[in-house]
């Protein structure tokens, strides 16, 4: 917890993103579209409930999964390796 940011056990990718939203602003706006699949992971809890798929949306959660997954590996080396990331990345904010 680098930032101190408590995270609720949650699969709601709308409400991690609102508590990223602060400190690590470009993160968020490099992956806010990701918005989309907080239908598959948190409306489908019960049998019969599914949301409708319609054809593409396999195509665009995986295009969005790994957007994600992109996003988020550039942050943690920039953070594991301790160097300063990189201009225009999708850093932290400066104001701390």
């Amino acid at each position: 917890m680098r930032d101190q940011i408590p995270f609720p056990r949650t699969h709601d990718i709308r409400k991690i993103l609102a508590l990223l939203r602060p400190t690590y602003t470009a993160l968020v706006g490099a992956v806010a579209e990701a918005e989309w699949l907080t239908q598959f992971g948190v409306e489908i809890r019960y049998p019969g409930d599914y949301p409708e798929m319609l054809p593409g949306d396999e195509k665009r959660a995986l295009d969005l999964m790994r957007q994600v997954r992109d996003a988020v590996m550039d942050l943690l080396d920039s953070y594991l390796s301790e160097e300063a990331p990189p201009e225009g990345s999708v850093s932290p904010q400066s104001s701390k």
